[in-house]
């Protein structure tokens, strides 16, 4: 086999709380983080060298990568290259290259990992191609240099994460429900948000009680758990929350630090009204299931 297309999922954080900014200069976290069913598409085909990208943008998300570069900063360029980096240590005799074709269908600077779910699916397809010579751990290892969310995006599903993001523990997927993520036309800039927060003071949460309601599977507990700390500087994401709240959602959040936000909905049929009225509204709106 020396071709594979991939999906490259969006991540929902269910939870993040944010405890501190640590001498690095990088901040403590706890989250949780889950997959769903907003995709980019990777494709990967291996080549005798050199790595290779093409993009293409799907046209209801292109005002929202008008930043997107297509080059060796793109994150699924980076990803190959670590690979191919660490491969030999596993595997001495491999070598080549790789053409990407990245079909971007997840708006970026939304807070819904877009670029680090690209990368986990370069590193995750590029391990299936050679033979899968690289451990699971090591992988994430691998990734971790290209952004904190991108060892989660490497093995995706439910997992909690601490230290800046990139310390995982396997947690039980959430009740399912409809999702509606819904993004407005501003990016956030993730070192902005963080440095906000360190101007306001607030008392950290446990995150126990979410946790529970996620081994119990208790769709209301669950619902009243969810919690972004980066909500406490969003007004937008109020805005958001309230329309969502209109539209008969069950429960809606922020993602990572903005600027989407994403509505639960029990059923499909409301689901997608609430979609059909939030593209109505100017925003960017998709459908998917937990």
């Amino acid at each position: 086999m020396d071709k594979i297309t991939l999906e490259a999922p969006a991540k929902l954080n269910l939870w993040l709380e944010v405890m501190g900014k640590r001498a690095d200069g990088y901040h403590e976290i706890f989250t949780v983080m889950h997959s769903v069913g907003l995709c980019d598409i990777v494709e990967l085909e291996l080549t005798a060298a050199g790595i290779t990208l093409e993009c293409q943008v799907e046209e209801d998300i292109a005002s929202y990568t008008a930043d997107l570069l297509c080059d060796e900063s793109n994150l699924a360029y980076r990803a190959a290259a670590a690979f191919f980096s660490c491969v030999r240590e596993y595997k001495p005799s491999a070598g080549g290259g790789v053409r990407i074709r990245l079909v971007k269908r997840i708006p970026a600077g939304a807070g819904l990992g877009g670029g680090s779910s690209d990368a986990g699916a370069v590193l995750r397809g590029l391990n299936l191609l050679f033979g899968n010579p690289i451990p699971i751990l090591k992988l994430r290892e691998a990734g971790r240099p290209l952004g904190a969310d991108v060892p989660f995006c490497v093995s995706g599903g439910t997992m909690a994460a601490s230290g800046i993001g990139d310390r995982l523990s396997p947690c039980p997927p959430p009740p399912e429900f409809f999702v509606v993520v819904a993004v407005p036309h501003e990016q956030v800039h993730t070192g902005c948000a963080y440095a906000a927060l360190d101007k306001i003071e607030y008392e950290y949460r446990d995150p126990a009680s979410f946790l529970a309601a996620l081994e119990s599977g208790d769709r209301e507990a669950f619902c009243a758990g969810l919690f972004n700390r980066f909500e406490a500087i969003s007004p937008t994401a109020a805005n958001l929350k309230r329309r969502f709240a209109s539209l008969g959602a069950e429960a809606s959040l922020m993602s990572g630090s903005g600027a989407s936000v994403f509505g639960l909905f029990d059923s499909r049929s409301t689901a997608l009204a609430a979609e059909t009225a939030l593209k109505s509204d100017g925003y960017y709106a998709a459908l998917c299931t937990t």
